[in-house]
Formats: structure tokens, C-alpha cells, sequence
């Protein structure tokens, strides 16, 4: 077998497990939900802020489903890690413009640590003082979904040893990896929609904000009367 071949043969392996990933729904109404919610928060800011990282966070997205449909788990993990840094990065960027000018220069790199730092990051007391202090609430729960989130799609990302099929390394259908990515993107729901909210909600016009939640995001008491719901 040539290259060629061997690339062809891989090619169908791929095209198969696509052919019954597609078969198990959920993952995929799940994650389009979720793109479908970042668009709309694009389309609310991009009046008012630079929406680069919010599209790019789509993109990568995209790309994660594309390759968890197609058997490319460990791909589709790294792209869905990149897509949480994007959006948590814009977040943080939005409060720091001169360090975003900077990144887009390329003179300074996302830093998760950052991001995630309990004194200064997006979910410290400090930020929700800054920006909705009504939902300090959510703080600690906030903060554990993130840190979750991101850790487990690093342990993906670097190859940690309960990440390998050890006993015969191969392209496969492994349905429980669907399962997980699909949990993934719930949490990505959740932790997105909370931060854009916590962040930007007041910002924006109150007959346009029911669209912006999902119903997890409803659920929240500070939230729902702010948009004039039952409390």
C-alpha cells in the first residue's frame, strides 16, 4: 500500500464512523445551539466591541464537531479547549483593551492563568463588582465549571495515559467519547452564557436580552428579574 492508499483508507474509515455519529442527534442540536447563541451575542456587541474572538470561538466550534463526527476525538477536544479560551479570552480583553491590542499585534500571548485567576479574572469578586455584583451568587459555582471544563479538555490536550486506547490504537466509533464531548458543550453552554452575561447583560438594550439565554441561564433569580421575568 502506497501513500496515497493509505491516505484513501483512512479517508473511509473516517467517512464511516461520520455515517453513524451522525445517527446519535443530540451532540449535534447541543452544539448547534450553542453557535447559534454566540452569533446572536455577536450580533448584540458589534456595535460596541471587536467580536474577533467570539468568531473565532464559532469557528473552533465548527471544526470540534466536525472532527468528533468523524472519530477525531482528540482533535475535537483541542479544538473545543481553544474555542473556551477564545470566548473566555474576549471577555477578559474587554476589560483590558491595551493588553487586546497588544495580542492582536502579536506582542502578548492568552493567558488562561489570567483569565482564571480568582483575585483579577473574569469570575473574581472583583469583575462582578465591576459589572454585576447582584450575581455574586453564582460566583463559586461559575468559577468550578470553568476550572472543570478546562482541565478536563486539557487532560485531551496533553495526552494524559487514561486519554490512549492502549490496548490497539486505531481509528474507531466510541460512542462514550460523543457522550463526553456532549456534556462538554453543555458545560461550554452554561459557562458562556454566564460570563457574556455577567459581563456585557447591562449593556444591552432589555428588549433583546430574552433571546441572548438559554433556559439554564433563565433559571438564574438576578437575572430573570432583570429582564422583567417571575422571580
Amino acid at each position: 500500500m502506497n501513500i496515497k492508499e493509505y491516505t484513501i483508507e483512512l479517508k473511509k474509515q473516517t467517512d464511516t464512523i461520520f455515517e453513524e455519529s451522525i445517527k446519535k442527534e443530540n451532540h449535534l442540536a447541543n452544539t448547534y445551539e450553542l453557535i447559534n447563541n454566540l452569533d446572536l451575542w455577536v450580533k448584540a456587541l458589534e456595535n460596541k466591541y471587536d467580536c474577533l474572538m467570539i468568531r473565532n470561538s464559532i469557528e473552533e466550534i465548527e471544526i470540534s464537531l466536525h472532527q468528533i463526527n468523524q472519530g477525531l476525538y482528540r482533535g475535537s477536544f483541542v479544538s473545543l479547549r481553544l474555542a473556551l479560551e477564545m470566548i473566555t479570552g474576549f471577555v477578559y480583553f474587554s476589560s483590558h483593551n491595551i493588553e487586546f491590542v497588544e495580542w492582536l499585534n502579536g506582542d502578548r500571548d492568552l493567558k488562561w492563568a489570567e483569565i482564571s485567576c480568582k483575585e483579577n479574572g473574569i469570575l473574581s469578586s472583583r469583575f462582578f463588582s465591576a459589572y454585576y455584583k447582584e450575581l455574586q451568587s453564582i460566583q463559586e459555582e461559575s468559577f468550578s465549571i470553568l476550572k472543570n471544563l478546562y482541565r478536563e479538555l486539557s487532560e485531551m490536550v496533553h495526552g494524559n495515559y487514561l486519554t490512549w486506547n492502549n490496548s490497539k490504537p486505531e481509528l474507531k466509533l466510541d460512542l462514550s467519547k460523543i457522550d463526553l464531548f456532549d456534556n462538554y458543550i453543555s458545560n461550554f453552554k452554561k459557562i458562556s452564557s454566564r460570563i457574556l452575561s455577567l459581563r456585557f447583560l447591562k449593556e444591552i438594550d432589555k428588549n433583546n436580552i430574552e433571546d441572548l439565554m438559554f433556559e439554564e441561564t433563565l433559571t438564574i433569580n438576578e437575572i430573570r428579574k432583570y429582564i422583567g421575568g417571575p422571580v
